[in-house]
């Protein structure tokens, strides 16, 4: 149709980057959607690249969080300012890891990841480099709570409103067993003293745990009778309240360390912040 056609002639391209260049004269250059699922240095390479302009590919939220996390890891590292174009969904995300929503009264969340598996493992790795958490590393062949807690202490003090920070007991494939470790249950007992130490100066608007034995050690070291349970991120994985205790009331998510695949924990996060505004709101 005529209609058609003078759409056509005012949008040669349905290119995003083909529109903006031609518009505006900048120099524009895309991330296809296969460089954002790489995550890891090709996307940050990617981003840091000379130009004036960066249209990202993404076809869910978490190709979203991916972008978001890389971008700010980007601009710390080469001090580059971001300007967001969306001012939707990627724009939410953006701001919220640097801290800008109006929910700034909101304090970092907390995981505490001591569920000694590869599932675990993979789950966390896929937070740190997909959101940018920070975490203190385990050795659990040298424990010491009061050094970790001291650690984990820091680490709630710096972050910025609704970050995430916690502490873990394996970053590779070999320390999901290694020569040498102690009792899981004395791991357990080890990392919610810890928590206990770190809490004793700071406080987390939220608590995400993986593995029954560190959600049993971490409510006793928290003094706390229970959780009073509210809903499900997904199977196997309660939402709810510390109920008891000097912390009583602290939202808290726990799971089983088998469960889910790698972006389990990127789920359970996103329900568990969820709960904090809403308290916060209600």
């Amino acid at each position: 149709t005529s209609a058609g056609k003078e759409v056509a002639a005012l949008a040669p391209s349905c290119r995003v980057a083909d529109v903006v260049r031609a518009g505006t004269g900048l120099v524009v250059e895309e991330i296809g959607i296969d460089v954002v699922e790489s995550e890891g240095e090709a996307l940050a390479e990617a981003l840091s690249r000379e130009c004036d302009a960066l249209v990202c590919d993404a076809l869910t939220h978490e190709h979203l969080r991916i972008i978001a996390g890389a971008a700010r890891r980007v601009a710390d590292e080469y001090d580059i300012g971001w300007l967001p174009a969306d001012p939707g969904p990627f724009g939410v995300e953006f701001a919220s890891l640097l801290g800008l929503l109006p929910s700034q009264s909101l304090g970092p969340l907390l995981i505490v990841g001591g569920s000694a598996t590869e599932a675990t493992r993979a789950q966390l790795k896929r937070v740190e480099e997909t959101i940018g958490a920070r975490f203190v590393d385990v050795d659990v062949t040298r424990l010491d709570p009061v050094t970790i807690g001291r650690r984990i202490q820091v680490l709630l003090h710096e972050a910025p409103a609704e970050a995430l920070v916690g502490v873990r007991t394996a970053t590779s494939p070999e320390d999901v067993e290694p020569n040498g470790a102690p009792a899981a249950q004395d791991i357990a007992t080890s990392l919610g003293r810890a928590v206990r130490i770190a809490l004793d100066g700071a406080r987390p608007s939220g608590i995400y745990v993986t593995g029954g034995d560190v959600t049993g050690a971490v409510l006793q070291a928290l003094e706390a009778d229970g959780i009073e349970v509210t809903d499900e991120a997904m199977p196997l994985a309660a939402a709810g309240v510390l109920r008891g205790g000097p912390h009583a009331g602290l939202p808290i998510l726990t799971k089983g360390g088998l469960v889910g695949g790698s972006g389990a924990a990127i789920v359970c996060l996103d329900h568990l912040l969820a709960l904090v505004r809403r308290r916060v709101d209600a």
